[in-house]
């Protein structure tokens, strides 16, 4: 396996200077998830420490005022032990764009967190996506409104929302005019369009409850239903160019240690295809080909071109496969 510093490359670009293919050492999983664990868990205290300070920062204006109230109206009764701080429901994974708000506060961390009753809401050139604990994926298309209700609704006001659920997390449901959908084990989307409610099933199935019957929406289909309680369906392919935009902004997965076949079938997935190779040998060299560094600006489909580049391969996508190919005969 070539190193990449031995590569011929285009001193502008960058990107190689990030990336770097190497073997994988023996069994790392464990060190790797560690790793991940450990760093998921420091940002996650320092959020929580932040949080802490600006809500008890509030507290103790509130208690000055209690106190003159106390020298007015007499003794009041306080206690610190109410004063506790509430878990995040959720956290950014990713902003494409600049017009973003939470309860009219324009969103630039993308370690925000986000709380029970927050409005999240995008402009019309901006999207995002946030993460709950347990790895579930809400992601917001331009235009779109939402509140967050608990850690297991949500009420979509305008646009779209897309919801990437995993095993581990709490079933999220999406309230929109007079629709409950809720997912099971699942990708979906629910959009508001101008006389009518589409839901779109593209892995899994929805469990959509109306106000005159409830029904079940599989991988593949599409229903909409208009004021009236009319619903029309028709079929809709996981790998459709509707889907797209779901899978700009998407999160990026850590890249460190990450082989590129894990990153194919990553991309693969959000992309609702299958990962073919040219031949089993590739597929193979694949697995202990590593990658090193990462940018996080980059989106899903730059990281692809990117990682494709120095790999040396390329990506022919025909409908429900994604093939992946040794560029002009070159090994890794």
């Amino acid at each position: 396996m070539s190193e990449l510093k031995n590569r011929p490359h285009d001193p502008d670009d960058g990107i190689e200077a990030l990336f770097r293919l190497a073997k994988r050492p023996q069994d790392p999983a464990a060190e790797i998830s560690e790793r991940v664990r450990e760093t998921v868990h420091e940002t996650w205290l320092r959020t929580l420490k932040a949080r802490r300070r600006r809500r008890w920062a509030f507290s103790t204006s509130m208690v000055a005022a209690a106190a003159t109230l106390v020298w007015l109206a007499g003794p009041l009764t306080t206690s610190t032990e109410s004063m506790e701080t509430v878990p995040a429901l959720a956290h950014l994974a990713r902003l494409n764009g600049t017009e973003i708000w939470v309860n009219e506060a324009l969103v630039l961390d993308e370690a925000t967190p986000f709380f029970s009753g927050d409005v999240l809401r995008t402009g019309p050139d901006s999207r995002m996506s946030i993460e709950f604990p347990g790895g579930t994926s809400l992601r917001l298309d331009r235009a779109s409104q939402l509140t967050l209700v608990s850690p297991n609704e949500c009420t979509l006001s305008s646009g779209a929302v897309y919801i990437d659920g995993r095993p581990k997390s709490t079933p999220i449901t999406v309230m929109s005019q007079k629709l409950a959908v809720t997912e099971i084990g699942t990708q979906f989307e629910v959009r508001l369009l101008p006389a009518a409610t589409r839901v779109r099933v593209r892995e899994g199935a929805v469990q959509i409850d109306r106000s005159t019957q409830n029904l079940q929406i599989l991988a593949g289909q599409e229903m909409s239903a208009n004021q009236n309680g009319d619903v029309q369906q028709r079929q809709i392919s996981p790998y459709d160019t509707e889907w797209d935009w779901v899978t700009s902004v998407a999160k990026l997965p850590e890249l460190r240690e990450l082989t590129v076949y894990e990153f194919l079938l990553w991309y693969a997935r959000e992309k609702g295809q299958e990962l073919r190779f040219d031949d089993s040998a590739l597929r193979e060299e694949l697995k202990e080909a590593t990658i090193e560094g990462t940018i996080p600006s980059l989106d899903a489909y730059q990281t692809r071109d990117a990682v494709l580049a120095i790999a040396s391969l390329a990506l022919t996508s025909d409908d429900e496969y994604l093939v992946i190919s040794r560029m002009d005969g070159k090994t890794i």
